[in-house]
């Protein structure tokens, strides 16, 4: 399939994959910022 499309498409299509990339690390590092924030929440308040 990706042999059929033009040069252009396949940079966007990596372009496209690297903000998807991009996205995925931010939200680990979300999920884990809120983790921690919950932890300190709790035994702050217990």
């Amino acid at each position: 399939m990706i042999e059929s499309l033009s040069e252009s498409n396949r940079k966007e299509i990596e372009i496209m994959k690297k903000r998807i990339e991009e996205i995925e690390t931010l939200h680990k590092l979300q999920n884990e910022a809120a983790k921690q924030v919950l932890k300190e929440y709790k035994r702050l308040n217990p």
